[in-house]
């Protein structure tokens, strides 16, 4: 799938975010060569989800699930409830990280696109992701809010906002340069809910 080809690029960097949640250093060298792909900013629309009718809008909610495993594969999530198909997640230029230390919270900014059968939604994210200290660092709690800022198919011109959290647990890691491993294989468990508005929608 072509967009899978285009996330696994970027997802070395969502790796090293993470990787950075547990003090792991040497991620900073590493830059994507499509790092500046599939950015759309929310300027460009000049919409805003109280601007539209309540009749092109609709509200969703759900999980996301999976294990993503960033070497070998499968490269993206499973999301279901309101909406069906597949999320990955990508970084661009709006992407930024503040750590603020081992076991607080770190707050940070990076994209998604959700993949349905009736078209493709994308968002510009914030967040924040801290270790659970029981865990020993295994296990991360997420909260991120979706800016959705475009689509395609039945989402084109989409715009509205979806909110996550949940856990994210690390199942394996990997040497990726001499001394530094970062988390490779992922467990996803993320609740959804939010609204999205699009043209399409009102039909």
């Amino acid at each position: 799938m072509t967009v899978q080809i285009k996330l696994r690029a970027k997802q070395i960097l969502f790796i090293c975010f993470i990787s950075g949640l547990l003090a792991v250093t040497g991620c900073d060298s590493v830059t994507s060569p499509a790092a500046e792909e599939n950015i759309m900013h929310t300027e460009r629309f000049g919409l805003t989800a109280d601007a539209r009718p309540s009749s092109s809008c609709k509200n969703v909610k759900g999980t996301v699930t999976g294990v993503v495993d960033f070497i070998k594969g499968p490269f993206l999530n499973t999301i279901s409830g309101d909406l069906n198909g597949l999320i990955g997640a990508y970084y661009g230029p709006i992407s930024d990280v503040q750590g603020n230390g081992k076991w607080g919270a770190d707050l940070f900014e990076m994209g998604h696109i959700i993949i349905t059968d009736d078209g493709t939604i994308i968002s510009e994210d914030q967040g924040t992701a801290s270790p659970v200290p029981s865990s020993g660092g295994t296990t991360i709690r997420v909260t991120n809010r979706y800016n959705i800022v475009g689509g395609e198919g039945l989402y084109e011109g989409a715009h509205g906002t979806m909110k996550t959290h949940g856990t994210i647990d690390f199942l394996e890691s990997a040497e990726v340069a001499p001394g530094v491993f970062v988390p490779v294989v992922l467990d996803y468990d993320l609740r959804y809910h939010g609204r999205i508005c699009a043209p399409a929608l009102a039909n």
